[in-house]
């Protein structure tokens, strides 16, 4: 008891040190208790009502991912989305069980804005949805804002209309009743209603989340130019019947694909269950929480900067006390006791303090998690993540403290009698190294314990205090050129200069933090506020431009009419057209290939890899796999074609080999391949690719390898006036 009395004593005869120390530690606690917090919360929203946000107990899906679908159901394509016979027998299989399902249309083809609103610049891929309103979804969970309480269903009242998601009512300023333009018709739509945006947006569906989405009814598909045939189901069993293990999720999904592949012979088709998705969804939760808690790190570390400078200040304002203890007996690992304890009770105070205000801080933080994921997080009190803040606050805290712990024991009880020389001992090379492995491996283990590897944890804690010692540096370089800075004849000025000099150390670790808090605030605000004009500026740039047109009627009517409208208008600088194909490779240099047997281990191998935990003990056999099937050849390729009146025709960037693609190139048979399939062909630039498309063949040579990172929308690159129709 003598060693925390005395300490806690000295701590409150100099109360201003220590409650900076204390606010120190309390600001990294309280940022890590609201951190912690949010990912729990993070995990509970996405692993506590996965039914109702895959609508159902299965969802079957064909070419439709995350919801952005370009190409989902073409209007000139009868024969994609799913069949009249399929949804009739799916119905039957569902009807066996007891269950109800529903088939609906997801595209990104369809766009929804304000009668005033003003998009040119802005790209707007809004996710439509084309439903039967009296049994979408099946679990009948959704439930309007504006007008509030309604159920979904039961705002369709017939005609044109259109219920829209909140993010995307707030990004436009729609409101209930208002008259909207929609894409494909000159005719107005009427909102009925606003809906929640996590109804449909989320981690799994970011486009939904920052740019919002749109119900139609499925009647409104055909005079829209939307293939009527769904190329999405949902269904929803009694819970005897639904899928309750990830086993039973792989036999449901066998027996789903089996019966399309059996059918029609198709193979892209995705099946999702609500296990499958849990187990997902855990994985994607831990991952977000351990991110997040290392990223609190920072703020500790902080803290610990708070630590290190209050305790130095009391060493060095000490010394003669400290001197005169030696002097009554006290031996130097006693003294280290004493500043030990005071370290201690500072970190106790200082994380109680800290969990109190993280507790406040986390509803804050929660608010913003449900901006990033646009879904509804519950705010309560997780005492996990407050025993976790207590524990790491008092162990940083004892941690820092080690440094000046050290100083302190290493003062000499002769100094008792020169009481006028300022002396501060150094610690010793020997005890700095001890103290600094000391530090790397306490961190390191807390580090190690949160992502899973404690190796790795020391190896990034090492690496972080040495960026963070040049830091420290760099400052201290500033420090010094500013305080030879003139004082121009000004007392104060030259006053503050001598200070900045004579604590160089400590002031270039007061800024670093500083600089810290200022860095993670202005991330902050970045990623919330920057990352829709990342992405649009992103798009503008793939896509070739900042006014997107979507057409409605087939190219051969509709391209004279937009290209006439396009020339009567004022500040047009390019135009592009954006063709997409679906090729075979038939032979290579003149020499036959088969890829029915590559296409069939590649899908025996998507099959497997679906249908693993990912556990650690996976890990081999995952790599394995995924090596396989990177070196598949890929005799199936997408093929680009950009047909522009500008300079840029797809492929020009990121060349790796060979060239990219010119204006001169039009109309020649030439091609840029990706690096994946470049390698995975086994071909070099200047090789005879022979192409069907379309049921018809071309002979095309390969002139360039782009790197994967290039802006080319499909596996290959061509230009214009080649294919037939381009």
């Amino acid at each position: 008891m003598f060693y925390l009395q005395y300490a806690a004593r000295n701590l409150w005869r100099r109360r201003r040190w220590s409650a900076f120390a204390v606010f120190s530690i309390a600001a990294g606690v309280a940022t890590m208790v609201a951190l912690r917090s949010l990912g729990l919360a993070i995990g509970d929203s996405l692993t506590s009502n996965v039914r109702a946000s895959n609508h159902g107990d299965i969802t079957i899906q064909q070419g439709v991912g995350g919801g952005f679908a370009f190409m989902a159901n073409a209007p000139d394509d009868e024969s994609s989305g799913i069949q009249p016979d399929e949804i009739g027998a799916l119905e039957s299989w569902t009807a066996e069980r007891g269950g109800e399902m529903t088939s609906y249309i997801v595209s990104s083809t369809v766009q929804v804005a304000a009668i005033d609103a003003v998009t040119a610049g802005r790209p707007q891929f809004i996710t439509s949805y084309f439903i039967e309103p009296a049994t979408y979804p099946p679990t009948q969970d959704i439930v309007a804002l504006d007008p509030p309480g309604i159920p979904l269903g039961q705002l369709f009242q017939g005609g044109n209309e259109v219920v829209i998601s909140e993010n995307l009512a707030s990004a436009q300023n729609i409101a209930v009743g208002n008259n909207v333009r929609v894409s494909g018709t000159t005719e107005e739509f009427v909102v009925r209603g606003i809906v929640p945006t996590e109804s449909e947006a989320g981690l799994r569906n970011l486009v939904a989340a920052f740019f919002g989405f749109a119900y139609f009814d499925k009647a409104l598909a055909e005079p829209l130019s939307i293939n009527p045939n769904p190329n999405s189901i949902s269904i929803l069993l009694p819970e005897s019947r639904a899928p309750q293990t990830t086993e039973d999720s792989e036999a449901v999904a066998s027996e789903l694909r089996g019966f399309f592949q059996g059918r029609t012979g198709r193979t892209n088709i995705n099946v999702r269950t609500v296990p499958e998705l849990v187990r997902q969804n855990q994985q994607i939760a831990d991952l977000t929480g351990r991110f997040i808690v290392v990223m609190g790190l920072g703020a500790m570390l902080i803290g610990g900067v708070g630590i290190v400078n209050t305790m130095l200040v009391m060493v060095r304002r000490r010394t003669e006390e400290i001197a005169a203890l030696k002097t009554f007996g006290l031996k130097g690992r006693q003294v280290a006791l004493l500043f030990m304890a005071e370290a201690l009770i500072l970190g106790v105070v200082g994380s109680l303090i800290g969990a109190l205000i993280g507790i406040f801080l986390s509803a804050l933080a929660n608010a913003y998690g449900e901006t990033l994921i646009q879904q509804n997080l519950v705010f309560r009190i997780y005492p996990e993540a407050i025993l976790f803040g207590l524990g790491l606050g008092v162990i940083v805290s004892v941690v820092f403290g080690v440094m000046p712990v050290l100083t302190a024991a290493a003062v000499r009880p002769g100094i008792i009698l020169r009481p006028n020389e300022t002396y501060i001992p150094r610690t010793g090379i020997v005890r700095s190294i001890a103290a600094l492995l000391f530090v790397v491996v306490a961190l390191g283990i807390i580090a190690g314990q949160i992502i899973g590897n404690i190796l790795y944890g020391m190896v990034g804690v090492a690496v972080t205090l040495a960026f963070l010692g040049l830091l420290i540096g760099l400052l201290w370089i500033f420090v010094w050129f500013v305080g030879r800075l003139p004082a121009f004849g000004n007392v104060d000025l030259k006053l503050a200069l001598r200070n900045l000099r004579a604590g160089r150390v400590r002031t270039a670790t007061t800024l670093l933090a500083l600089s810290a808090g200022m860095f993670a605030l202005s991330s902050i605000t970045f990623f919330g506020t920057g990352i829709r004009e990342i992405l649009q500026t992103t798009l503008s740039g793939s896509l070739g431009g900042n006014v997107l047109i979507f057409s409605v009627l087939p190219s051969s009517l509709s391209g004279p009419v937009i290209e006439q409208r396009l020339d009567s208008l004022e500040g047009v600088q390019s135009r592009t057209r954006i063709l997409n194909y679906s090729a075979d490779i038939v032979a290579i240099n003149g020499e036959a290939v088969d890829g029915a047997a590559a296409n069939a281990r590649r899908d025996e191998i998507l099959q497997e890899l679906r249908s693993m935990q990912g556990g650690l003990d996976q890990l081999g056999r995952i790599q394995e796999l995924s090596t396989e099937l990177e070196t598949l050849p890929n005799y199936n390729l997408s093929v680009s074609v950009r047909d522009t009146t500008g300079e840029n025709f797809g492929g020009a960037d990121n060349i790796a080999a060979g060239r990219g693609l010119l204006p001169q190139d039009r109309g020649q048979l030439v091609m840029v391949m990706r690096e994946e399939e470049y390698l995975s062909l086994g071909v070099s630039i200047g090789a005879i690719l022979t192409l069907d498309v379309g049921n018809q063949t071309y002979d095309v040579e390969l002139i360039g390898m782009q790197r994967a990172s290039g802006g080319t929308f499909g596996d290959t690159a061509m230009p214009p006036d080649v294919l037939r129709g381009s």
